[in-house]
Parts: structure tokens; C-alpha cells; sequence
């Protein structure tokens, strides 16, 4: 029997939010990540299709490189489908990968990057000030995610418009 987590936390509120939940009434995500080994395949292969092979940011196209980075991290969704709807990530490379899951980096509404004021202005991380996502990927599902991440990841204010790392 397989254990699920998150049973009491919210979902993203999806405008069919309703339909998805009559297909899929069971709330949470499985504890045990293997039980949805197939479901997370489906999830990067869509992401590698999606954003064309290559990190959001840096545009780096060596796909050992790559990580299928979630938004909502996997642990805090409500919802198997939250876990592996394409809009509830981003391809990124390794690098960028670890500074979004760690809030060092969001996205605005309109798709603008934010950047964390913890963030060593000395660096090279290739986060540009003005940099915006693609408008493919701003989807209505997608910015609902990112305004969560925002919410719950990020880390604080942005840099000033001026600056750039």
C-alpha cells in the first residue's frame, strides 16, 4: 500500500482545478518518489520538449547538464498532478537549478527575473537584470507557480533594477 504526504495542503488553484480533482480525487503525492518514477519521466521529457533542449537562462544544451527543476518543490505538492505538470517547472541547468530551489531567483508576474539581494554581487551566476522568461513558458498555470514560489522560496527583496550578476 502505497503512503502519500501533503494530503492537507493546498493546490495550486488551477482554473480546472475541479475536473482534475474528479479524475484524480486522491490529495497528497506519494511519500516514496519511486512509486512515481514514470510520471516523473513523462515530467522531464515534457520540460526537455517544451524549453528546446536547453537551460531557461543560460541557454547551456548539454543534457547531462539539465535538470527538470520544479517550481513548487516536489515535497510540498498537494497534488500528484501539481508533481508533474510541466508548468510546475522550468529546464535549468545544474547551477541555476540550485539557486532557484534555494530562492536565490524568481520570476516576476510578467516574466521579469528577480534577484535576491543575498546574492554575491561579485559572482559570475549569469542572472541578468531585465532578463525575461520566454513567453511560451509564462503561462497562467506557470505564473501561478512561480507567484508560489515567490511566496515561499524566494528569498526576499530584489536587486535594484540597475544591478546585474
Amino acid at each position: 500500500d502505497v503512503l502519500y504526504k501533503n494530503e492537507d495542503r493546498s493546490l495550486i488553484h488551477y482554473p480546472y482545478l475541479s475536473q482534475i480533482l474528479h479524475l484524480i480525487p486522491r490529495k497528497g503525492v506519494p511519500s516514496d518518489r519511486s512509486e512515481t518514477k514514470a510520471l516523473q519521466s513523462f515530467y522531464k521529457d515534457t520540460l526537455f520538449h517544451e524549453c528546446n533542449h536547453a537551460c531557461v537562462l543560460c541557454k547551456i544544451d548539454i543534457a547531462q547538464m539539465l535538470v527538470a527543476s520544479h517550481i513548487k518543490p516536489f515535497r510540498d505538492c498537494a497534488h500528484i498532478y501539481e508533481a508533474i505538470d510541466h508548468n510546475n517547472g522550468l529546464l535549468l541547468c545544474r547551477n541555476h537549478d540550485f539557486l532557484f530551489d534555494q530562492g536565490f531567483f524568481c520570476f516576476d508576474e510578467d516574466g521579469t527575473i528577480l534577484i535576491s539581494k543575498e546574492m554575491k554581487q561579485d559572482q559570475a551566476y549569469q542572472l541578468f537584470d531585465g532578463f525575461h522568461l520566454d513567453l511560451f513558458l509564462q503561462t497562467k498555470e506557470r505564473l501561478l507557480f512561480l507567484d508560489y514560489h515567490r511566496k515561499h522560496i524566494f528569498k526576499g527583496k530584489a536587486l535594484p533594477s540597475d544591478a546585474s550578476l
